[in-house]
């Protein structure tokens, strides 16, 4: 049975949880989920592990790939007990058996991978998953910039509002340059049954009806998001100014080869929680 390979990708905060975990209601779709991760799990494979063990091109590397991977709580959630031999197989080629053999194994024809820090990647992916569909989720980069920062940094920092202005802007500029297919968030927001249902045609599924997640919303803010005020939309204005100014090329290289020569780190959250199930 073949299996399609579904990306969703996006900019943190985006909304890539909220449209996974629509996706992923649908018995077609095989996605490793669970109410801890609010829904579908990140694997972090190409963003965090693969650069972690020097990008697989050693034997040892490989090796070092599937042991932390199947260590993981993503390989967890998704059933199997033991991967593939990676012996001959490129890190792309592996994470491959592993998740159409999970979707076999549920009678699924799709399986969906969710992890923002991905979309970075949308160059190599395209050409590692030639039959793969790719959906990014686009939302207002105000909201998107207000909802990381609030998350991950500091909201009276100006740094922290132009640090995530640019990243914003860089994710932005490689998701267009990518041609990949754009869901906008405030499509979602507006009209949630016939934007799902869009998305579903092109994937040849035919519902009446849009699923509804079981997962309640991700959100950054416990209650009313805060007013933003005029220096935030001045630092978010300084930091996109620049990112915009260039080439999406050359913006697109310039990150493909700092992470082709950084090592990365292992996410707080990717080893396999104790109660992990699929």
């Amino acid at each position: 049975m073949s299996v399609t390979p579904i990306f969703v990708l996006g900019r943190h905060r985006s909304g890539t949880t909220w449209l996974g975990n629509a996706l992923a209601s649908l018995p077609e779709i095989f996605v490793p989920a669970h109410e801890r991760h609010w829904g579908v799990h990140e694997s972090a494979f190409f963003s965090h592990l693969v650069r972690y063990c020097d990008h697989g091109r050693t034997d040892a590397d490989l090796r070092a790939v599937k042991c932390l991977f199947e260590r993981s709580d993503f390989f967890s959630l998704s059933g199997l007990a033991t991967g593939p031999e990676i012996e001959g197989l490129r890190p792309a080629d592996y994470f491959r058996v592993v998740m159409d053999t999970a979707a076999r194994q549920r009678g699924a024809l799709f399986w969906l991978e969710k992890t923002p820090a991905h979309t970075l990647h949308a160059k190599f992916l395209r050409s590692a998953f030639p039959d793969a569909r790719f959906i990014a989720i686009v939302r207002d980069h105000r909201d998107v910039v207000a909802s990381n920062v609030h998350a991950f940094g500091h909201p009276r920092s100006v740094g922290s509002w132009i640090r995530h202005s640019m990243a914003t802007a860089v994710y932005e500029k490689i998701i267009a340059r990518n041609r990949l297919t754009v869901v906008r968030y405030e499509s979602l927001l507006e009209d949630y049954e016939g934007t799902l249902l869009a998305i579903l045609k092109s994937l040849g599924i035919e519902r009446a009806t849009a699923p509804r997640s079981a997962f309640q919303r991700n959100t950054s803010y416990e209650d009313t998001p805060p007013r933003r005020r005029s220096w935030h939309a001045a630092a978010m204005a300084l930091g996109r100014w620049p990112v915009q100014a260039l080439p999406a090329g050359w913006i697109e290289e310039a990150m493909i080869r700092w992470r082709e020569h950084t090592r990365g780190s292992l996410p707080p959250w990717f080893f396999a929680h104790q109660d992990a199930s699929a």
